[in-house]
């Protein structure tokens, strides 16, 4: 058996290729496949993050050697600050994978997240990817070295990208059976809590208190898909364009919650609180997820939400353009991915008809 760095990297990804075989709820899939790459791809701080397919919004952290306060700040920079290598731009490479310093020349300090956050922390190189599969992002990662440490390596970087395909499927399958779970003693209140744009919460609800019980526990004060949520809604109020302030998230029971957020007032950000809305997540809150991880196609997507809402193949072909034998063949298709015999079936496996799939 071989040995040394490559040997390493190696039994890291044919060990996380074992691993995303197996169905596990995706925070404990994340929390195994970090303790393996770290066996074979040595790294000083880290992010593991789960994310929303439906808007890419990050909803579970694994963080490893970073402060809070460090975390809140990259979700703001990464929503905030255009910057090279953004998950956003990977997601829609060729490779899900890539490298600070490849990018930068070996100008670490061309990237703002260098200049501004990694610097005066004494890190050097990072590495980040994207954890795709079946058109949509699951989940991604950033890795990092101390300054003066050895730059992350192409061979290096492979190895991550042939993790994060693996992770991708595996994570796609973890949500493939999710389902809709009130609860008895479901707050009857609104759940909304007042968040100020250093991450300070200033007002929260009684039944917002109950359900940010239920959230993934990131390390900080405040779970990280609030302050993900908080921030986008910001970045909306200042350029008015974006995916929707919403990310859906699995809690800590197993079941799924729905973080929602707005800007108060109006008329700029600087300032601003924004309100977050949690709730639990209904069965068409949760069509995006269903959808995603039948790896359904757009098009097949669009014939689905329309079969669910009660729409007649004969509508859905004159609305699509399309001959009724088409409709009727995609009809089939999204049966056949989701498992399920009738419209009956397909409506309540997607709570009716769910939300737009989000462009591009």
């Amino acid at each position: 058996m071989g040995t040394g760095p490559a040997a390493a990297r190696t039994a890291a990804e044919r060990a996380v290729a074992r691993r995303c075989s197996r169905v596990l709820p995706p925070e404990d899939l994340l929390d195994e496949v970090a303790g393996v790459v770290r066996r074979g791809l040595p790294y000083v701080a880290a992010g593991w993050m789960l994310s929303d397919p439906a808007t890419g919004l990050a909803t579970t952290v694994h963080g490893e050697r970073v402060d809070p306060d460090v975390q809140r700040r990259l979700i703001e920079h990464e929503r905030t600050t255009p910057d090279l290598n953004s998950f956003a731009a990977l997601a829609h490479r060729r490779s899900p994978v890539g490298r600070l310093s490849a990018e930068t020349g070996g100008r670490l300090a061309d990237s703002a997240r260098h200049r501004e956050l990694y610097s005066p922390l004494g890190l050097g190189d990072e590495i980040r990817g994207v954890f795709r599969a079946g058109g949509n992002c699951w989940g991604q990662v950033c890795l990092t070295r101390p300054a003066g440490a050895p730059w992350f390596t192409a061979a290096e970087e492979r190895s991550l990208a042939r993790v994060a395909a693996a992770l991708g499927g595996g994570l796609r399958q973890a949500h493939a059976l999710a389902r809709a779970c009130p609860e008895p003693g479901d707050p009857d209140g609104p759940a909304v809590l007042l968040v100020t744009d250093d991450g300070r919460v200033t007002g929260c609800s009684d039944a917002a208190r109950q359900l940010l019980a239920e959230l993934p526990d990131d390390g900080t004060p405040l779970p990280g898909v609030v302050h993900e949520v908080a921030s986008l809604a910001r970045a909306l109020e200042a350029t008015g364009t974006g995916p929707p302030a919403k990310a859906r998230v699995r809690g800590r029971a197993g079941r799924y919650l729905v973080v929602r957020a707005g800007v108060l007032g109006g008329g700029g950000t600087t300032g601003a609180l924004v309100a977050v809305l949690l709730e639990p997540a209904r069965q068409s809150d949760l069509a995006p997820l269903v959808l995603a991880s039948a790896a359904l196609t757009a098009r097949e997507r669009e014939v689905a939400g329309l079969l669910a809402g009660g729409t007649p193949e004969a509508e859905i072909a004159r609305r699509l353009w399309l001959s009724p034998h088409t409709v009727h063949g995609y009809a089939k298709a999204v049966f056949a991915k989701l498992g399920v015999g009738s419209r009956v079936e397909l409506s309540a496996l997607l709570g009716g008809a769910p939300e737009p799939a989000p462009a591009g």
